[in-house]
């Protein structure tokens, strides 16, 4: 885990890491040289670095003194080259294991050879995810973790995290937004990140929320720009949702709506305002959002078809009321992206 992480008069090109590994190993790359990693072995700096372990203002310490005067030494005079196993592709700091193998010499100095990235004990990382929940009373099911894994990225993860506590309204959305900013969840993510997947559990759910005009149906639409829109209010019943109802010949009929025709043709629809709707028709979209190939909607079976999704779109406030969303149906989505106006968004729409 970190000892020390600095940053010259505020500047993060000139970003150095100080690195304990397990054993006592430190590790730093304030040398640089896209991004070598070098074991310190000399004896006095060693104990100048370890002395600084307690201090409260270490890194100003650092910051002032060590660092000027490491970054100035030849590296090869006091280090040596440590050879990471792979790297963190959220934050792009090292996966270090398993030692040196393999050594050849090059440049003066032993360098490690390659060797295999790390495999990921599944368990014990599921296990770190239930710890960094329990004090929110969560336990991150099959459906969370698998969509997780599958964020790609430290801010996609967290986004996800945190836009799944706010869309349910959870007591401890505020908390959670907070936690996630913590050391221990980049390490986290970055974990999680290694544990690669092929498997897909959530498909056929996306939602996007945020402030009114902040752009999410309209992102929406341009991502998808052959969806058909649906605009979805309170009074809306299952069956408007799935049937549309029409004339031919004069008679009264009903018809597959845009909803269904999207699930027949493998399509994407996009209903703005989701959140709005009832508990009957959440309902039902819970049940579609499965992976299921077929469904009963009022004793009529519809067939769906590989490709089929919705987007959601949803401003979670209105005033001073909250819409969430169930749980059971966020706990359906693949993607959570949650959407707020700054000056560029504003300048881009109003200029």
């Amino acid at each position: 885990m970190p000892l020390l992480s600095i940053s010259v008069n505020n500047e993060p090109n000139k970003r150095a890491s100080v690195f304990f590994k397990q054993g006592g190993v430190v590790l730093t790359d304030v040398f640089g040289g896209n991004r070598t990693w070098w074991q310190i072995k000399d004896a006095a700096l060693l104990k100048r670095i370890s002395n600084l372990r307690g201090s409260k203002d270490a890194a100003a310490v650092l910051a002032d003194s060590i660092w000027e005067e490491i970054s100035k030494m030849d590296p090869n005079k006091i280090a040596t080259v440590y050879q990471a196993v792979g790297t963190r592709p959220s934050t792009g700091m090292p996966v270090f294991e398993g030692g040196f193998k393999n050594q050849a010499k090059a440049s003066g100095h032993e360098v490690p050879g390659e060797q295999p990235a790390p495999k990921v004990n599944l368990r014990a990382l599921t296990k770190r995810w239930f710890d960094f929940f329990s004090e929110f009373h969560f336990k991150p099911q099959p459906r969370f973790m698998n969509s997780v894994a599958r964020c790609g990225s430290l801010e996609g993860i967290r986004g996800y995290v945190v836009g799944y506590f706010e869309l349910t309204n959870n007591s401890f959305a505020a908390d959670v937004a907070e936690k996630v900013k913590s050391r221990e969840f980049e390490a986290l993510a970055a974990d999680t990140m290694l544990a690669k997947t092929d498997k897909q559990i959530n498909k056929r759910l996306e939602v996007y929320y945020g402030e009114p005009g902040g752009g999410k149906t309209t992102t929406a639409i341009c991502n998808n720009p052959d969806a058909e829109v649906v605009l979805c209010h309170a009074s809306m019943t299952p069956d408007e949702l799935f049937r549309g109802f029409d004339f031919e010949d004069g008679k009264p009929v009903f018809k597959g709506c845009a909803l269904r025709r999207a699930m027949e043709e493998g399509k994407t629809i996009i209903l703005d305002e989701i959140n709005l709707l009832n508990e009957d028709c959440r309902r039902a979209l819970q049940g579609i959002a499965d992976a299921k190939a077929e469904v009963t909607i009022n004793t009529e079976k519809i067939a769906i078809k590989d490709g089929f999704k919705i987007v959601g779109t949803m401003n979670l406030n209105v005033g001073d009321m909250v819409f969430p969303l169930p749980e059971p149906l966020v706990d359906r989505c693949a993607v959570i992206k949650r959407f707020e106006m700054d000056p560029d968004m504003v300048a881009a729409l109003a200029f």
